[in-house]
């Protein structure tokens, strides 16, 4: 349910321009120079909101991977930042439409680099969402 939410937030040209794939796999044989994955989930039951059915929702962290092979172009890491800048743009501060349920927050938790193989540059952002049972 939120993994289907983030992946049609992230289905847009503003960010499927920037990239060869988009998913929660890269396809088996595939091997796209620029590519987001949708990643780790870590779900908690809340049943401290205030609001709908007797308090009760998830507090959910979930990771967002952005790849980039750039290492031929020697940009650095410029290609795998823009990915993220436009991942974090699509999914910070924004309601989600999450089945079900009401989203109370998606937000910007943490954005890590993390060196690679020397292949690709990879950035890992984890972004905390709140949901409501309706």
């Amino acid at each position: 349910m939120i993994q289907s939410a983030i992946y049609a937030a992230l289905n847009v040209s503003a960010l499927t321009t920037l990239v060869d794939h988009l998913g929660d796999s890269v396809p088996e044989g595939s091997h796209p120079a620029r590519y987001v994955l949708i990643g780790e989930m870590d779900e908690q039951p809340d049943r401290t909101l205030e609001d709908g059915a007797a308090g009760r929702g998830h507090d959910v962290m979930i990771t967002v991977h952005s790849y980039a092979r750039d290492v031929d172009t020697a940009t650095g890491n410029k290609t795998v930042q823009a990915i993220n800048a436009q991942v974090v743009t699509l999914l910070d501060d924004v309601s989600l439409a999450v089945s079900g349920h009401a989203t109370v927050l998606c937000e910007l938790e943490t954005t890590t680099l993390i060196p690679l193989d020397g292949k690709y540059r990879h950035i890992a952002t984890d972004f905390r969402v709140v949901v409501e049972d309706a």
